[in-house]
């Protein structure tokens, strides 16, 4: 048998050495005038030239890996990420250090936009890009889009929110979050008047999901859920209120004010009770007892910004409430883009527009 396949690979060789010699390939047969006139088939000729699908040969169900494997798979995957996690920061370092002994800053920023984004929390990555730990008191958006409460040590929250310089030089030139600020330090003051008694407001909502610009809330709660949603049904109805009066208002406004922008600060309390301590123990003057009022307006000007509106409820949902908030609100809107009578001085929040 061995000796049978030895002659016959000899065989084969020596047919492929004599073709490679020169030996004269015959040509091939003259096309019919029938196949140089052919067409190609049509698309829809070679369809039909297919097999049909019953008799393709069908494809094996692929299984579905059980929970465990999934896991395992995962597990695996992080382990190895964790592992090459230093690796890839050594890369980066070096890179970045290359671009910067080349002039290539636009090559660094880039580089290190990348690395922030894919781990927005990594202080390395913000510090050798320059930005700078956020120090306000106000909600802000992590870059992974949920909002989060910033360092502080008093308060015992502990979130590091990190913005660019270019975010943080914007921020101390814009007035109304200055105004914001000045609205905070008054807010810790109304609580003062109180002898340090109680803290009356625990959470505070501005330029954010909760009260956009211009609103500032400060909102009490033992819940953050419920004092974010106390704050919302109060903004959303002082918000179509507002663009109402932008609307059918704004070519007066806009010639009186330009298109400054201001700030409209609101303090929520939990409800009447709450508020009538507070009324009690405060040094502010002409708080209403709660028996007349829901809620009021003050143009007191030791609140700074001048120009607060005050409301408590325990439903803040109630129509009640809402048409408190309603009214109050529009004396609030009125004082604040009212014209000024002087230099010094603006309407007392009579509504003559309404």
């Amino acid at each position: 048998m061995v000796l049978g396949l030895a002659i016959g690979a000899a065989g084969a060789l020596v047919v492929l050495l004599l073709l490679s010699l020169g030996g004269k390939k015959s040509p091939p047969p003259a096309a019919s005038p029938q196949a140089k006139n052919a067409r190609p088939p049509s698309y829809t000729e070679q369809d039909s030239l297919a097999p049909s699908p019953s008799r393709a040969a069908k494809a094996p169900k692929r299984k579905e890996p059980t929970l465990e494997e999934k896991v395992a798979f995962l597990s695996s995957t992080l382990e190895r990420v964790r592992k090459l996690h230093p690796s890839l920061k050594e890369r980066i370092r070096s890179l970045l250090e290359e671009a910067r002994r080349k002039g290539n800053p636009e090559a660094a920023r880039k580089l290190l936009d990348r690395w922030v984004a894919l781990d927005p929390l990594d202080e390395e990555a913000h510090k050798l890009r320059g930005d700078v730990l956020y120090t306000g008191p106000f909600r802000r958006k992590l870059p992974g889009g949920t909002w989060a409460w910033p360092y502080d040590a008093k308060t015992g929250r502990k979130e590091k929110i990190w913005i660019t310089k270019e975010e943080a030089r914007a921020q101390e030139k814009d007035p109304l979050y200055k105004n914001a600020l000045l609205a905070v330090r008054t807010a810790r003051q109304i609580d003062g008047a109180q002898g340090g008694h109680k803290k009356y407001w625990t959470w505070c909502f501005f330029d954010d999901d909760v009260a956009p610009r211009p609103f500032i809330v400060f909102s009490q709660s033992k819940t953050p859920s419920f004092a974010k949603d106390r704050a919302k049904a109060v903004v959303r109805v002082l918000a179509a209120l507002r663009r109402s009066m932008l609307a059918d208002y704004y070519e007066p406004m806009h010639k009186v004010h330009g298109s400054k922008e201001f700030l409209i600060p609101i303090y929520v309390f939990g409800g009447e009770k709450v508020y009538n301590e507070f009324r009690k123990r405060s040094t502010i003057k002409g708080l209403p007892d709660p028996s007349m009022a829901a809620g009021f307006f003050s143009f007191d000007p030791t609140l700074k910004p001048v120009g607060w509106l005050f409301v408590w409820s325990e439903n803040p949902e109630s129509s009640f409430f809402q048409d408190v908030i309603s009214h109050e609100g529009t004396h609030l809107l009125h004082y604040q883009y009212g014209k000024r009578t002087s230099a010094f001085d603006r309407s007392d929040g009579t509504t003559t527009w309404f």
